[in-house]
């Protein structure tokens, strides 16, 4: 099941958010350097509103009401002191949990369902957008409902709403089932140029913050093995410490994540204010397909091919001197 974000958030929006929370004194100076903002920072900014947004529901914690990025963030959070406190208040009474979760849900549901859309006919979809636009919602992996189609059937069965069943088109289904089937958790890719973020480097003496560098191989599919562009020195990083970098539009992008995971394509186009891109498909079984509306982060620059087979080369002969010292 995919989710929709509540609606496009605009540069301006995005710049009176961060504006509010400096103190007075600096908001001017802000709001004169705002112009000249590069892709970089409107992309960081573009992380920043869709960390208070809504994420994926199965790393989202509705005991503790805590949204994770990722798998490894919410395992984390699974093994924390808070967490257990509450599992254990959950494992005293579960039954009367999940019953209350689910009754906040049926209201908030059929509320926007009178307000929003009565007497029409309207997707089960459209209306369960709405409510998760809202961060705060109870979100349904904690009701007693596994899906939107069983939590419809019960409206239907309960005379809450009349429900009919009208199946999708065939592309469409084919295309969710692929970005179903292709969204992981991890993005890493050897042959794409990723930007180092990790401050723990920075603050170490390491002059490879906001640095790029080519991905050589994946460590356990979360750690990235980079050599740096600039200095040619390897370091490990994980990849909540890199970001995916946009070439100049017509340069070669990789899909890492969605639908087309593993596509490389040329960049049409971009959407600052959307955050996304334009794409068309090289080769293999999708080429000459125009992608629309890609996110940044879903895509990320390919090294050109001379730079690739240099790297590599200097990289292999490293290997070798030392296979040979030892």
């Amino acid at each position: 099941m995919s989710y929709t974000c509540p609606s496009s958030i605009r540069v301006g929006d995005l710049l009176k958010i961060e504006e509010e929370r400096l103190p007075f004194s600096r908001r001017t100076t802000r709001r004169r350097s705002a112009g000249a903002m590069g892709k970089s920072d409107l992309k960081t900014m573009a992380n920043r509103m869709k960390a208070r947004g809504l994420q994926k529901l199965r790393w989202y914690c509705q005991m503790c009401e805590k949204q994770c990025r990722d798998e490894n963030g919410f395992k984390c959070h699974c093994s924390s002191e808070s967490h257990q406190r509450q599992m254990a208040v959950f494992g005293q009474a579960p039954g009367r949990a999940v019953e209350r979760f689910s009754g906040e849900f049926l209201e908030a549901f059929l509320a926007l369902l009178r307000h929003g859309h009565r007497g029409s006919r309207v997707a089960a979809t459209v209306v369960y957008s709405e409510l998760v636009a809202d961060r705060r919602h109870v979100h349904m992996n904690s009701t007693r409902w596994a899906t939107l189609t069983e939590f419809v059937e019960f409206l239907g069965r309960q005379g809450l709403a009349k429900a009919e069943h009208t199946p999708k088109p065939q592309g469409l289904e084919e295309e969710e089932a692929k970005e179903r089937s292709n969204r992981k958790d991890h993005w890493l890719s050897p042959g794409i140029v990723a930007k180092v973020m990790s401050k723990p480097l920075a603050e170490k003496g390491h002059h490879y913050y906001k640095h790029k560098g080519l991905v050589r191989r994946i460590i356990d599919r979360y750690v990235g093995e980079i050599e740096m562009l600039e200095s040619k020195h390897v370091v490990r990083v994980d990849q909540a410490e890199l970001e995916t970098v946009i070439p100049q539009i017509g340069g070669l992008v990789r899909v890492v994540n969605g639908a087309y995971r593993g596509s490389n394509a040329r960049l049409l186009s971009v959407d600052t204010e959307r955050f996304s891109a334009r794409l068309r498909v090289e080769k293999g079984l999708y080429e000459g397909r125009v992608l629309e509306d890609v996110e940044y982060e879903d895509i990320c620059k390919v090294a050109s091919h001379n730079v690739y087979v240099v790297l590599h080369t200097c990289f292999r002969q490293c290997s070798l001197q030392r296979v040979q010292y030892k």
